[in-house]
């Protein structure tokens, strides 16, 4: 199996036009409707212009898309390469960069503009995007990333393809919606500005689009939506999920699970890992031995902020004996790139396997001058070319029976992020592969962080091994469109997520700007349900409820008061209907404005290092009481109350299971635990999943993860519950009056919570 592409390896073939031969996926399908030649797994490309075979990658871990649920295509596509810029050769980037402190540097010019490539021999067959292809085919087999990321240069040349879609058996062209009808002068510039960049072709008649296509095609009514973050700026919305009437949309025929894409969380990025010296320093070596192979004269970015002699003379001698090495090194032979790349990171996988085993330092515990970059790309989906014969499914209609063919991603198509990822996902791993980072990433927004190599001259200055200017550099031979404007460069504090991250202090905090807008949309909301005798929407209620899950993040003892709001939400039985949200919910909305009114609370980013296994078990028995076992010693609450009287109002045995995490954890704190992170052994999955979550919709179970978090929140400790079978469970005896003779009781001696000092008796 090759795993590069997800198909059987097979032998390339001569790619003639309308040739016989296996078909694995859309591109073996040519243009003609006769089959491509397959390639086997070094990515070789078929001759001939009738359809030479497309190699070198699959679908990012996706099943390959039938080619019998396309569309007939006509035209063949022209597969011209993209231009590459300089070679790694003529760089003369260094590896030692100066702190960035004071004014001692000029603030760059931004990222370079990227001109975008053009290739098809028809419209139909349009190709256009800023990625070069050429490039990152270089770039992934030099740094050994092509097993994992080998497709991408087949889509950039022959377009992304947007899901399994269904065959078109005739034209479907909704209206628009209101909000597209009433801005129809927004949609009528923006239209008019694709077709300047070539994104879109028209405007067209409906048979003039089905010549050009070669096919049925359906639009989706168009919606104008305020961008997110940005006041006064619009963008428009393609409502792929409108569905025809047989009740299909085109997002109904994508799977998401098709593409999957990393997603940089800011919890990720609370608990992001810089590499283990060991890792960096076999890293460097191959960086600095391959600058010293590409330029015998490598000079020091760093030596004319070092103004003190001897650590100049230092530092130029260490790169001298290193560039010494490596020429010597680079000398053997043409292999030595190679060599070195497959034995940097086997010393770096060697060295991270290692630090896994002791835990990685957090970004809590990042070393004094660890700053961080921001960057985004620009204008991000519009950037992916979609593959000819899928342009079918994405024709726009502006005014009625005027058409214009999409030839790039579009807002509103369910697989847009993934479809990002596939190009954004080997960009970040080629800067992770460099050292360049941590980095995480948000569909187009990239945090980049980079830690000090060494200090600088002056009390608080550092040296770096990488700045923005290098990553700008990559990008602009790569084609990644990094926003012009949309950038900071490597500060101590900075945005990502919508929220502020201060490193030197390790905290996290809301953006101010975003926190005052939240509170805007509570007092909507609020204003709209006027204390439960008014009705509200079900959109409101999901955007509020979007709105705060985020803001838990910060807030993380308001997860709990949210689980009201999960549950009036699926209370909804259709999207247009109203409803009167309950009083449990009002509350819960009062007490997030309440605490939102404030200006945001920082919240500490404080270790809590590895997760340590206590051998703590916990389970709960419908018919005797909950036990808990730490080691060799247990503790156990009998039931107070028959089980007619405490089996009520929420309080079942998924609560009593919920109950006896929040009591071992009652007894972590009491023994003055804090800071830590705990292994916790549990048979109920329903509850470890709720436990997870913050929330449950048993208001029972939900009033226990609530008074546990504040509990943690207050020690900055944290469980990590684990499903065991029960006929492992330690605690299953405990819990139902029978601990194991060879264990021995201790008891705790906290007080238990009002909420459940009537059902249970300390044994």
């Amino acid at each position: 199996m090759d795993r590069s592409s997800g198909v059987p390896a097979l032998d390339a073939g001569g790619g003639g036009g309308g040739g016989s031969g296996a078909r694995y996926h859309p591109y073996q399908q040519n243009d003609r409707g006769g089959a491509n030649s397959c390639q086997n797994r070094h990515g070789g490309r078929g001759g001939g212009r009738g359809g030479g075979g497309y190699g070198g990658g699959g679908f990012h871990g996706q099943q390959p898309f039938g080619t019998g649920r396309g569309q007939a295509a006509g035209g063949s596509l022209c597969l011209v390469c993209a231009q590459t810029g300089h070679r790694v050769e003529h760089r003369a980037t260094t590896f030692i960069a100066p702190a960035r402190t004071g004014d001692t540097l000029a603030r760059s010019a931004g990222p370079p503009v990227i001109t975008p490539v053009v290739a098809g021999a028809s419209e139909r067959g349009r190709i256009i995007t800023t990625y070069r292809a050429d490039v990152f085919e270089e770039e992934l087999r030099r740094w050994e990333l092509w097993e994992e990321f080998g497709y991408l240069p087949t889509r950039l040349r022959g377009g992304f393809p947007i899901g399994n879609m269904e065959p078109l058996t005739r034209t479907f062209t909704p209206e628009n919606h209101k909000g597209g009808k009433e801005n129809m002068a927004f949609i009528e510039d923006y239209v008019a500005e694709q077709v300047a960049l070539g994104h879109m072709t028209g405007p067209y008649s409906r048979m003039r689009v089905e010549e050009i296509l070669g096919s049925h095609f359906r639009s989706s009514p168009l919606s104008v939506v305020e961008k997110a973050g940005s006041v006064g700026k619009w963008r428009l919305i393609q409502n792929c999920s409108f569905p025809d009437e047989f009740g299909i949309s085109v997002n109904d025929m994508i799977d998401s699970d098709d593409f999957p894409m990393k997603w940089g969380t800011a919890a990720e990025v609370a608990e992001i890992k810089h590499e283990a010296r060991e890792a960096r320093a076999g890293s460097a070596f191959f960086m600095r031995a391959e600058h010293a192979r590409v330029s015998s004269r490598v000079q020091v970015r760093a030596e004319s902020h070092l103004h003190h002699a001897g650590r100049v003379e230092e530092v130029r001698s260490r790169q001298r004996t290193r560039v010494a090495d490596a020429s010597k090194e680079g000398a053997r032979g043409a292999g030595f790139v190679q060599r070195h790349a497959r034995e940097s990171r086997r010393q770096a996988q060697g060295a991270i396997g290692r630090a896994e085993a002791h835990g990685y330092l957090q970004v809590a515990t990042a070393p004094p001058g660890a700053q961080m970059a921001t960057l985004d790309i620009d204008s991000a989906f519009r950037r992916i070319p979609i593959w000819p014969p899928h342009k079918a499914y994405l024709v726009v209609q502006a005014r009625p029976e005027r058409f214009l063919i999409n030839h790039v991603c579009c807002f509103g198509i369910g697989s847009g992020p993934g479809l990002q990822g596939g190009v954004m996902d080997p960009f970040v791993a080629l800067l992770d592969v460099r050292l360049w980072g941590p980095n995480k990433k948000w569909v187009n927004d990239l945090n980049n962080m980079h830690f000090p190599i060494a200090a600088g001259p002056n009390p608080g200055e550092w040296i770096y091994g990488h700045s923005v200017e290098d990553i700008f550099e990559l990008a602009g031979r790569l084609g990644v469109p990094l926003h012009q404007e949309k950038w900071t460069r490597h500060e101590y504090t900075g945005v990502y997520a919508g929220f502020v991250w201060d490193l030197p202090n390790k905290t996290v905090a809301i953006v101010e700007s975003k926190r005052d807008k939240y509170v805007h949309r509570l007092d909507a909301a609020l204003a709209e349900a006027k204390d439960g005798t008014g009705c509200v929407d079900l959109k409101t209620m999901q955007k509020l409820n979007g709105t705060l899950t985020h803001c838990t993040f910060v807030y993380t003892s308001g997860r709990s008061f949210l689980a009201g709001l999960s549950t009036f939400i699926a209370s909804f039985t259709n999207e247009h209907a109203r409803r009167y949200p309950p009083k449990s919910v009002i509350s819960d909305l009062k007490w997030w404005r309440a605490i939102l009114a404030k200006p945001s609370i920082r919240r500490p980013l404080v270790p809590r290092g590895e997760i340590r296994d206590l051998d703590m078990w916990v389970d709960a028995s419908s018919n005797w009481g909950i036990g808990i076992v730490i080691g060799q010693e247990w503790d156990a609450w009998h039931w107070a109350v028959p089980y007619g009287e405490w089996h009520v109002q929420g309080r079942d045995i998924g609560w009593a299971e919920m109950v006896a995490i929040e009591l071992l954890m009652r007894r972590l704190e009491e023994l003055g635990w804090k800071n830590a992170d705990f292994r916790i052994r549990s048979d109920n999955d329903g509850v470890i999943k709720a436990f997870r979550k913050g929330q449950s919709r048993n208001w029972q179970v939900n009033l226990s993860i609530r008074r546990t978090e504040h509990l943690c929140l207050a020690r900055n400790l944290f469980a990590h519950p684990k499903y065991v079978n029960t006929k492992v469970n330690r605690a299953d005896s405990v819990s139902r009056g029978a601990p194991d003779p060879s264990l021995k009781c201790f008891r705790c001696g906290f007080d238990m919570p009002k909420e459940l000092a009537p059902y249970l008796d300390h044994v």
